[in-house]
């Protein structure tokens, strides 16, 4: 039994006995008289368990509770009450070894009466079961006693009206026993009588396991309990009841109560709850209550629970007073923003941009103004408001809404007698480098400083469009050019919009076998189904079950059987059920409908893994395949162990086929010399014929003098006789019988290097079209493949389909050796009655295209490294190296994309989705992939993109006068709108309210 689940279990998780001075002195507190008298079990030990339970952080005991409920729609649902929100008790036996249900019928025994007829169909003397119907199995359920009744000879084993335990109820089978888990009884005949069991009790034991219990409204967990990974909630179900809806079911199970800290733990931590470094420490303060009411003390007007604000409160309140000292300034407005929400933040003083008159200062040595903050006419300055422009004002420019940061600003840093105002901050930087307009050389002509001539320089600066030529094209059209600094205004269109992303991955994700449960929600005066509920959605369903298939059955009394399909998506899962005909005489208080498990082609089914998905594929590669893994299976027995049946399931990634990018020397070896350089080979790649073939022919421009026409066959390049696009192709007669004649033959080259690619153990393989005439045709095409030119038995014999129609064919050859003074070659021959045949679309090529690689050595006879002269391909895994002597290598696939996940076991005892990873080293692997979206918006631009719209220019909108040209200011308005407005000193003026920005007409 697991001693966590038992009734009063107390689990401590936390004390501070050990901070105590000393230990409790029971012997000095309490008389030795009373000692003696009460013994070592009496007063002595209630003290030191009180003592204990003092300093207590938490203890957590376990109480056998009983809850009631009427069964509905399958299932039977237990509550706890917590009115007064104490959240402290909980439900924790996921398992259900420590609860028992049993379900009772007010007017019916149970299990129902269940009829039989015992003959060698129903039941099997070899495995001891009876056969039952899926309705009558869903209420014999396992455990249940049943007494057996014979209609007149007893199967053999049973007898009349005795009594025994259904030990196994499962796929239309039971199986009886003499005892609750003891041996099933192997039949010994079978009299073929009626025969039936019938349960002895108004109530019947459910048993319960992983596969019928759900645990949930567990939020919000106390203390250890929200660490635990095991199911803890307030609400048990218990599921897949169809055989027992409207009966009443009664649950006793264990409940686990939580009781906070002990006064004397309380005491005990109190130094350490006032140590901001500690007091966030979940073993100490679990709740974090220690901070918050320190919160209140020094940090008042820092929130809570902002989403907005994410800050180290350790830290924030340790450093609060530093804060405090300087507040107010520049430095208190960056740290805020830096603090609180990690943004860069610009603050200035409007008052800097404010007329002053007379303040520009004369210079007479150069005869001009120092500064134009005393020019009215300076695009700037602004006039005094008393609002925005005075003295006492501040902006504040910042990526962050003022609606976000405003009232925290306000009560933490905003020093009274002051008034602020915030922008939205857009940083853009470096558009036009980032579209490679500064990297455009372009010639300019521009003033020498010195002489005063016009010079062309030679600039890196954004270039020109020139329709004619479309030379260095720019973007950032209105940017000021050259090597002179210049702003990116409203007008300078198109505006780069770039995007960073670093994409880690891939992330698998388990998919389990699950059944699904429907369940009839309203029937009609008819006794029609007219609506039905997914429960459960189920997942690996490979076909959508349904009642034609015999996967969903409707279970109660009718006159007309309903019909009903589903629908499921990628995952198997259940996502619509349809009515197609909802039957006639249901009655909704009987009516139930049970869907079959899933089960894939290989017999997977429940509590095992149906699928893997991987996620986030998009340009990771690696260069070897990482391994996969999966977490345990979760199946435990009723005394909380693992079952022996568990298996853990496995898994294998595919990679897209690629070569050999480089290998590692694990063991450079020594011994080797110049003259006896080693040997280096790979394993066969997992796919073949990855290679280009090394010779192919389609006729095109071949001529029948490179082929050598052996005795007995005439051979031509011809016209295909059925094509009507003068296709050539090689015409083969062969007049002497036997595959021993040489036929037509062509010599391949042996030069190249694709052809020296070609190693020995190697296999070659022969593919070409061949078709027959429909008169005078051969009724079959001799092919061969071979390393001599002499006679050879290797013939190959295809047998035409039919005829006037192209037909593919292909062979393998096994290379027994090669060197690069042979010379290969390929054959074709007819029936050896002159039949004719047509070949043409010939390839030839090596089935395993292996890397070639040599090593070069050291000076002492060690391997210094391994050379590619061909990187191979078709590897999904990492191939085997072997290196002639001693010295061992590693290899590295040039980096490829994951293609798929193979299960290799699918597992068994999973009751949820396990965790599952990939494990690779940073050497094998591209971790991060920056992804690059850039859009260009074209805000002021001709259709074209090639130049900015001219009447949007300045000059074009300024005119000859304010008062007569199209110029607008601020609220779109001309200049006649500010006209009458009077200029003030003691409130907002309409000048500076109004005439700051320009409008853009399209």
């Amino acid at each position: 039994m697991n001693e966590s689940n038992s009734p009063g279990y107390i689990e401590s998780t936390a004390s501070t006995r050990k901070k105590s001075k000393e230990n409790l002195r029971v012997d000095q507190l309490i008389p030795s008289e009373i000692l003696e008298q009460s013994g070592e079990s009496g007063i002595k030990q209630l003290l030191e368990k009180y003592y204990e339970f003092m300093n207590m952080n938490e203890f957590i005991y376990n109480q056998d509770e009983e809850f009631t409920d009427v069964i509905l729609d399958n299932v039977a649902r237990f509550r706890i009450r917590d009115e007064a929100n104490d959240n402290n008790q909980f439900f924790t036996d996921e398992t259900g070894g420590q609860s028992r249900l049993i379900i009772s019928s007010p007017d019916e025994v149970l299990p129902r009466r269940v009829n039989f007829v015992a003959n060698s169909n129903n039941v099997d003397t070899t495995l001891g079961t009876i056969t039952v119907t899926e309705e009558q199995q869903a209420g014999l359920p396992v455990g249940a006693i049943v007494q057996y009744n014979a209609a007149f000879t007893e199967i053999g084993g049973l007898e009349h009206h005795r009594l025994y335990y259904i030990i196994y109820s499962l796929g239309g089978k039971i199986k009886l026993s003499h005892s609750r888990g003891g041996d099933p009884i192997i039949f010994t005949s079978t009299p073929g009588g009626n025969d039936f069991i019938i349960g002895v009790s108004s109530e019947i034991e459910i048993d319960l396991n992983l596969g019928n219990i759900l645990i949930t409204n567990g939020n919000e967990l106390p203390g250890s309990l929200k660490r635990s990974e095991s199911d803890i909630g307030k609400t048990i179900a218990i599921m897949n009841l169809h055989a027992f809806n409207g009966m009443s079911a009664e649950l006793t199970t264990p409940i686990t109560n939580w009781v906070g800290p002990g006064p004397s733990y309380i005491l005990n931590s109190i130094e350490d709850a006032m140590d901001i470094d500690k007091n966030s420490n979940s073993v100490i303060d679990d709740s974090n209550q220690y901070l918050e009411m320190m919160q209140k003390e020094i940090a008042a007007a820092v929130p809570r629970n902002v989403s907005s604000v994410n800050v180290n409160k350790n830290t924030l309140y340790k450093r609060i007073i530093d804060f405090y000292k300087i507040r107010g300034s520049v430095d208190s407005i960056e740290t805020f923003f830096r603090l609180l929400f990690n943004e860069p933040v610009v603050t200035t003083k409007p008052y800097d941009n404010t007329l002053i008159p007379s303040t520009s200062g004369w210079s007479e040595d150069v005869g001009l103004f120092l500064n134009n903050k005393g020019f009215v006419s300076e695009k700037k300055i602004r006039l005094h408001d008393s609002y925005r422009y005075q003295k006492y004002s501040y902006l504040i420019k910042t990526g962050r809404n003022l609606s976000d940061w405003d009232n925290v600003f306000n009560r933490l840093v905003h020093p009274a007698g002051f008034i602020f105002f915030g922008e939205i901050l857009i940083l853009l930087e470096n558009t036009r480098a980032i579209l490679g307009d500064n990297t455009k050389g372009v010639t300019r002509g521009t003033k020498d400083p010195e002489t005063g001539n016009i010079v062309e320089q030679l600039i890196n600066a954004y270039g020109t469009y020139n329709f004619l030529e479309k030379d260095n094209p720019r973007f950032t059209l209105s940017s000021m050019p050259g090597i002179q600094p210049g702003v990116i205004g409203i007008e300078d269109v198109p505006l780069l919009v770039e995007q960073f992303a670093s994409i880690f991955g891939p992330t698998p994700e388990v998919h389990l076998f699950k059944s699904s449960s429907l369940s009839p929600q309203s029937v009609d005066s008819n006794g029609t189904i007219t609506d039905i509920s997914i429960l459960q959605a189920g997942s690996g369903y490979t076909v959508a079950p349904s009642t034609a298939a015999g996967t969903i059955t409707v279970y109660g009394t009718n006159t007309t059987p309903a019909v009903i399909t589903t629908t499921i998506n990628d995952d198997g899962e259940i996502e619509e059920a349809t009515i197609v005909n909802g039957g006639l005489g249901y009655d909704i208080n009987n009516t139930t409908i049970s869907v079959s498990q899933p089960i894939d082609s290989a017999g997977n089914t429940v509590t095992q893994l149906s699928k893997i998905d991987l996620n986030r594929l998009d340009n990771k590669n690696y260069r070897q395949r990482p391994d996969v893994f999966i977490g345990a299976p979760q199946a435990v027995d009723e005394t909380g162990e693992l079952l022996p049946t568990n298996v853990q399931a496995t898994a294998e990634l595919i990679m897209e086929p690629a070569g050999v990018d480089y290998v590692t020397l694990t063991n450079r070896g020594n011994g080797y010399t110049t003259s006896n350089i080693p040997k280096v080979t790979f394993s066969n790649p997992q796919v073949h014929y990855t290679r280009a073939p090394f010779y192919t022919e389609d006729f095109t421009d071949e001529s029948i003098s490179n082929w050598t026409i052996n005795s007995g066959n005439t051979a031509s390049i011809v016209v295909d006789p059925d094509d009507s696009n003068n296709t050539d192709v090689l015409k083969v007669q062969t007049g002497s019988s036997g595959h021993n004649a040489l036929g037509v033959l062509k010599m391949l080259s042996n030069q190249g290097p694709d052809w020296t690619e070609r190693l020995p153990g190697n296999t070659i393989r022969v593919k070409f079209k061949a078709k027959r005439p429909a008169s005078g045709g051969s009724p079959t095409v001799g092919a061969v493949y071979s390393t001599v030119d002499s006679t050879n038995s290797s013939w190959q014999e295809f047998t035409f389909a039919g005829t006037d129609q192209w037909e593919e064919f292909s062979f393998e050859f096994s290379v027994p050796q090669h060197t690069p003074s042979q010379v290969d070659y390929v054959s074709f021959q007819s029936d050896g009655s002159d039949g004719i045949v047509y070949i043409d679309d010939i390839e030839i090529g090596v089935k395993h295209d292996l890397p070639v690689a040599f090593a070069t050595l050291k000076t002492d006879g060690s391997i210094a490294g391994i050379i590619f002269e061909h990187v191979g391909g078709g590897y999904t895994s990492k191939p085997s190296v072997t290196i002639e002597g001693n010295a061992t290598a590693d290899s590295f696939l040039i980096p490829t994309e994951i293609s798929s996940i193979n299960i290799t076991n699918h597992g068994h005892g999973y009751i949820r989705e396990p965790g599952i990873r990939l494990g690779s080293a940073m050497d094998i692997e591209e971790r991060v992939v920056d992804e690059t979206v850039k859009l260009i918006l074209s805000l002021n631009h001709t259709e074209d993109g090639s130049r900015i719209l001219e009447d949007n220019n300045y000059f074009q909108r300024k005119g000859d006068s304010y008062y007569t040209s199209s110029k607008k200011f601020d609220m779109n308005q001309t200049i006649e709108f500010f006209g009458e407005q009077t200029v003030e000193s003691n409130h907002i003026n309409n000048i500076n309210k109004y005439n700051v920005n320009s409008y853009i007409e399209y």
